[in-house]
């Protein structure tokens, strides 16, 4: 039976080729004369070289039967705009000086993104849901505790597009069946010996074990136990925390496991500083009439500076002074006793409160990102004070800044703003900023940019 890899190697061999013949029948048969001139084999080779390079990169290659799918229709788009894009200044040098963008370079790009979002996205679609209805799942035998298998299969069913069905649990230890709801988890009676004979009679694509320290049996005897299987093995670790980006790496020939890492792409980096000295450039020009304004409603609402500076933890956790419009009536420095703004807090002006409201006291961190201190969009910087506290409470807290801090961020467009009441606030805020760094583009920056502007008027800053 064909497997998910072999499937991957048929679309890398697939798509060049497509690209080639349908320029080859659209563009170079159709009879136009610009054409005719071509050196048609060299652009062959372009389109297809392109294709090969870049839609690896872009992870349109990997294996999607564990992930949901909807992510590949941006993938497969940024792709082809690229591969679009290179093929463009191909041209440009055998034209002598100008972009090609008629009709059948247009009617080329447009079918062949229509036949990889079909194969790419809706093909695999086809393939999931037809699994799903013979009931070709993979099917899952996790060995744990009862907290540690309700987790696990309550990950299973929020995810609405999973190919997978839990099967079987097994408990390496005691169970009490009374706290366990009527149907809610597949539970088999037994130890090893039980799981052993039952996986002898049962067909199982994938185990998933976990471990806790009071367990019955020690971590080496369970990753021996598997080892002596013939299937697919994984191990859960509960200790992994969503901030985590867990991968196997080699240091001078020793195995470790990657645990926080991140991009140190010069070319991202070079892309990013340049969006948003072009983005805050324009900003700062285009807004300047408001900052008059509030400039001079500031002065006539309260005494005191119009600029407020406070202390933040940049790139790496450097300091910076970032730049605020004063909104309250007495400047409060980075104390360590420092209380978060409350709602009604009577320490805020009376303009102040509007300027929270729709987030007008953050504009002049235009400058902060001009000068390279901030960016637009990267996980917002706390006061130092609280930067010191959450530290301690949440692991994986630091690992925020490993990325350059930004205006707004994504934890910021899905409703993580403002006051953290529980801890919870503040670890579901680090989660999205975490996440935000692990799939950094371009295009994320600009959609939570767009985000932002919908979503500026806030009910949750006071």
């Amino acid at each position: 039976m064909i497997n998910n890899n072999d499937i991957i190697r048929i679309q890398k061999l697939l798509d060049p080729f497509i690209a080639v013949i349908s320029f080859n029948k659209i563009v170079i048969d159709g009879n136009f004369p610009w054409y005719s001139n071509l050196k048609t084999n060299s652009v062959y080779a372009c389109i297809a070289l392109l294709v090969v390079f870049i839609f690896p990169k872009r992870g349109l290659y990997e294996s999607y039967r564990a992930k949901k799918i909807s992510p590949l229709i941006r993938k497969v788009t940024i792709s082809w705009i690229l591969v679009l894009a290179g093929v463009q200044f191909f041209l440009y040098s055998l034209s002598s000086g100008y972009f090609v963008i008629d009709v059948p370079f247009v009617s080329w790009a447009l079918t062949s993104y229509l036949i990889f979002i079909f194969c790419h996205v809706i093909g695999r679609k086809i393939l999931r849901n037809y699994n799903r209805i013979y009931d070709r799942s993979l099917r899952i035998l996790y060995l744990g505790s009862y907290d540690a298998a309700i987790r696990f299969k309550i990950n299973l069913d929020n995810c609405y597009e999973n190919n997978f069905v839990l099967k079987a649990w097994f408990c390496p230890g005691k169970v009490k069946e009374e706290t366990m709801k009527k149907g809610e988890l597949p539970f088999i009676k037994g130890g090893l010996n039980e799981l052993d004979s039952w996986l002898k009679e049962n067909k199982i694509d994938i185990v998933v074990f976990s471990h806790e320290s009071n367990s019955n049996h020690t971590l080496e005897e369970l990753i021996n136990f598997f080892g002596d299987r013939t299937t697919k093995v994984y191990f859960d670790p509960l200790w992994v925390k969503p901030s985590m980006n867990i991968k196997v790496s080699e240091i001078a020939d020793n195995v470790c496991f990657s645990l926080w890492d991140r991009s140190d792409s010069l070319i991202d980096k070079i892309i990013k500083r340049i969006f948003d000295i072009i983005f805050s450039s324009l900003a700062i020009l285009l807004l300047s009439p408001l900052f008059l304004i509030v400039v001079y409603l500031i002065k006539r609402d309260s005494k005191g500076p119009i600029i407020f500076k406070q202390t933040r933890y940049g790139l790496n956790g450097k300091n910076f002074k970032i730049f605020k419009f004063r909104t309250m009536y007495e400047i409060e420095d980075d104390q360590k006793d420092l209380i978060q703004t409350k709602k009604g807090d009577p320490r805020v002006t009376r303009f102040g409160k509007l300027m929270r409201k729709w987030s007008v006291d953050e504009l002049p961190q235009l400058f902060n990102v001009f000068l390279g201190q901030m960016s637009v969009v990267g996980p917002r910087p706390h006061v130092t004070s609280h930067n010191e506290y959450y530290r301690k409470l949440i692991s994986g807290y630091s690992q925020r800044h490993m990325f350059k801090p930004g205006m707004t961020g994504l934890a910021q467009v899905n409703g993580f703003r403002g006051e953290t009441i529980k801890i919870s606030d503040m670890e579901n805020r680090v989660a999205y900023d975490i996440k935000y760094q692990k799939n950094w583009s371009i295009w994320i920056d600009i959609k939570i940019i767009f985000m932002t502007i919908y979503k500026i008027k806030s009910e949750n800053a006071f």
